[in-house]
């Protein structure tokens, strides 16, 4: 048995019976500085960077995003909340890519130094229960430990279902979330471990059969809440049953595919 728990991701307003939305002007941009190095204090370049806008999930344009030789970087963007992604060149790096969460960026910003881990490379296949290859499933790594999520790249299978990423040394779980209208829940690997000097490969996983749940939110006032992410729990184990694709529509309705429990 599962228990379905929601989180409504912004507040809405409703005044004499109508739905006020705050409009969003345009921001005066800041400039955001730092460096990228590996954990031995070597410069690192050519790391592309993104800002992922923390209320929106937007990918933010940024003009000059990439790092120079010695590391360095000076971009220009708008005031806001982001995550930033840190990305190595995947071809002459062995480095695991590297985020910053929840960075407030109101003014000029100096980030100092943001030191990118050395990684073995981590590789595999995802199938379906019956063992057919399965494309542009997305992999989620999350530290068996911590329970942290790790920002990592090239995470998604390619048609043949395999996939080859970067993975810094420890111990980590991997949800295996399938592709939007995909009839398979999750494919889940646990206890994960990467040592510092051996690649890990010829890994096989399986999604797992599945039924849908879905239906709509409404708040307590009736207002739509959108985006509100979906969240199940195995009612005997307490943990959080993973889940692909489980935010609310513009209608405030939801559908995702959950093994039985």
């Amino acid at each position: 048995m599962f228990t379905l728990w929601k989180r409504l991701s912004r507040t809405w307003i409703l005044t004499a019976g109508l739905l006020v939305v705050p409009v969003m002007g345009l921001a005066a941009n800041v400039t955001v500085t730092g460096f990228v190095k590996t954990t031995a204090n070597v410069a690192v370049g050519n790391v592309d960077i993104d800002l992922i806008d923390d209320c929106t999930g937007t990918n933010i344009f940024i003009a000059s995003d990439r790092t120079a030789a010695d590391g360095s970087f000076s971009m220009s963007v708008p005031a806001g909340t982001y995550d930033l992604h840190f990305v190595p060149p995947f071809a002459t790096t062995t480095l695991a890519a590297g985020d910053t969460q929840n960075v407030v960026i109101s003014a000029n910003t100096n980030l100092g130094t943001i030191h990118l881990a050395t990684a073995r490379l981590v590789s595999g296949t995802v199938r379906t229960p019956s063992n057919v290859v399965v494309a542009n499933v997305d992999l989620k790594f999350t530290n068996s430990v911590t329970g942290d999520r790790r920002f990592l790249t090239k995470t998604v299978t390619d048609a043949s279902g395999n996939w080859s990423v970067r993975v810094p040394a420890g111990t980590w779980d991997i949800d295996f979330r399938p592709a939007a209208g995909s009839p398979y829940a999750d494919g889940i690997r646990t206890g994960l471990v990467v040592g510092s000097t051996t690649d890990v490969t010829g890994l096989t996983d399986n999604l797992r059969n599945g039924f849908t749940v879905s239906g709509t939110v409404r708040a307590k006032n009736k207002v739509i809440p959108v985006n509100s992410d979906i969240s199940l729990y195995d009612e005997c184990t307490g943990k959080t049953v993973p889940t692909s694709h489980d935010n609310t529509d513009a209608l405030g309705a939801f559908s995702v595919v959950v093994p039985a429990g």
